[in-house]
This record gives C-alpha cells, sequence and structure tokens, in this order.
C-alpha cells in the first residue's frame, strides 16, 4: 500500500470519528483541529509504515493541552483486543470519559477517542497516527 493511500486511510478513520461526533451534536458543538503532536512510536498494521506522530481534535471546550496530556499517556497502552479495527475500551483515561482505542501493528492504542456525553461526545478528544507523505 502506497504512503498516500495509507495516509488517506489514517485520515479518514479520523474524520469518521471526527463527522460522527460533529453530526450528531449540530454546528453549536464545533471540532476543534489540534497540532500534529509526537507520542509513542507506532506501525500501521500491515505495513512497513510507522512513525511518532499523531494528529489530533477536541470538542465541547477540551483543550488541545489537556489532549496532549492525554494522549501521551494513552498511545503506549498495550490493547487487549490486538485484531486489526478491534475497538478496546481503556480505563487508564480521564474520569468520566468512554474512551476507546484501535491497535498499531505492536497492539499500542494507534487511533481513539475519549467522550462524555449522550450518545455521541458532547465533550472530548481524539487521536490518530499519522504517517509523514512524501
Amino acid at each position: 500500500m502506497s504512503r498516500r493511500k495509507l495516509g488517506f486511510g489514517v485520515a479518514s478513520v479520523v474524520v469518521l470519528a471526527v463527522l460522527a461526533v460533529g453530526t450528531a451534536n449540530g454546528a453549536s458543538n464545533a471540532i476543534k483541529q489540534c497540532p500534529e503532536i509526537k507520542s509513542s512510536p507506532w506501525q500501521f498494521p500491515g505495513t512497513q509504515v510507522k512513525g511518532t506522530t499523531y494528529g489530533s481534535y477536541v470538542v465541547g471546550g477540551f483543550t488541545c493541552a489537556a489532549a496532549v496530556t492525554w494522549i501521551k499517556k494513552l498511545t503506549p497502552t498495550l490493547l487487549k483486543n490486538r485484531k486489526f479495527g478491534a475497538s478496546n475500551v481503556l480505563t487508564n483515561g480521564p474520569r468520566g470519559y468512554l474512551c476507546t482505542a484501535n491497535p498499531d501493528a505492536k497492539g499500542h492504542a494507534f487511533a481513539g477517542s475519549c467522550r462524555k456525553g449522550k450518545l455521541a461526545a458532547t465533550v472530548g478528544f481524539g487521536w490518530g497516527g499519522r504517517p509523514a507523505l512524501a
């Protein structure tokens, strides 16, 4: 798989999560893209594509600074279900938030979100590994 196609695929996962949150909450609870961050190493399943850069977003007043702190804590977490695409509940996220993540090739929390609210996030944040595109 080319880096460009993989980058599109990874970005699509994060965008779909963002759209689901934004659609459920309407325009009054806007999604804010945060600057890229560096955290624990990741490798996309089934490929040699890897990195240490993550894209992230916040919603409902959660700050990018707070999201960075939590993302750096959550990304090294080894997940129980390491099958590609498996959603795992994280128990080490912020108190009162439901956190879920999907594994990278080595089982770490490569992409995920933490949210509070009914049906979809009214407050929260999300992240996903972001490859460097050539």
